[in-house]
């Protein structure tokens, strides 16, 4: 018969190994070692871009997995961007994975880590400084932020942190006590009836890339207005799930998507 001392020790060891095992999907998939990247899911084209059909959080990779896929992304992309590549891709790292959570925003504390990494590789390559866009409104930065943003600053790495900011927060009002950044495009999925994590980020999504009042509530998250994208929700949720855009993993377009 064990003693209480022995018996103790083993549920001492069982308890150190049940801790330590992976428990999410995310954990699980680190566990399991490398990323390997995925084909297009054709999901959500073919759902007529229902906000319910964007995948659950649980499937989505995290910031640390992303960030391996789309490293070397990273570093062809920014040759020359910073004075010390590897401490900009460093500040670029912990800006889009660890910084936007310590915004103070309840919003955010719903998502996982791996978000603003999938938007900064949609939005701009993961390239530090890429070109700004203008369809009415200039857009810059990393995660293409509102007209206003602060800019990254070559010799300053660490001032991506800024410009990641001000694309959550916004800088200017779009009416109707909301802002123009990430974080209004939260609040406002939640008022056009996003019931999960998923579904506020896929309304989220197209209202970032769409403007903030660019949907009703009658909603085909496929369909865009003006010069924003047909796919971008789509890819958003491909992006998420480990889909990587070089020509060899399906597209929006493969799916039967209209660009």
């Amino acid at each position: 018969m064990r003693t209480k001392i022995e018996l103790a020790a083993v549920f001492a060891v069982l308890s150190a190994l049940s801790s330590a095992a992976p428990t999410t999907v995310s954990e699980k998939r680190e566990a399991a070692g490398p990323v390997q990247a995925k084909q297009y899911d054709c999901s959500f084209v073919k759902s007529g871009g229902l906000p319910s059909a964007f995948p659950d959080k649980s499937q989505w990779l995290s910031g640390e997995q992303l960030w391996q896929l789309h490293e070397q992304e990273a570093r062809s992309a920014n040759q020359g961007a910073f004075t010390d590549l590897e401490a900009g891709l460093k500040a670029m790292k912990s800006a889009l994975i660890d910084f936007p959570w310590t915004l103070g925003m309840p919003e955010l504390n719903e998502l996982p880590d791996g978000i603003f990494v999938a938007k900064a590789v949609q939005e701009s390559s993961l390239r530090a400084k890429p070109p700004c866009t203008n369809a009415g409104t200039t857009n810059c930065g990393i995660l293409q932020g509102p007209q206003g943003s602060r800019m990254f600053e070559e010799a300053n790495p660490t001032s991506l942190n800024n410009v990641v900011e001000d694309a959550i927060k916004g800088k200017n009002d779009s009416g109707g006590g909301y802002g123009d950044g990430f974080l209004a495009a939260m609040q406002k999925a939640t008022a056009l009836g996003g019931k999960t994590p998923a579904e506020r980020v896929a309304i989220a999504t197209r209202l970032y890339n769409s403007g903030l009042n660019s949907l009703s509530k009658r909603m085909n998250l496929n369909a865009a207005t003006g010069a924003s994208t047909p796919s971008y929700v789509s890819d958003m949720a491909n992006l998420l799930t480990g889909w990587v855009n070089d020509g060899q993993h399906g597209s929006f377009a493969a799916c039967g998507g209209k660009q």
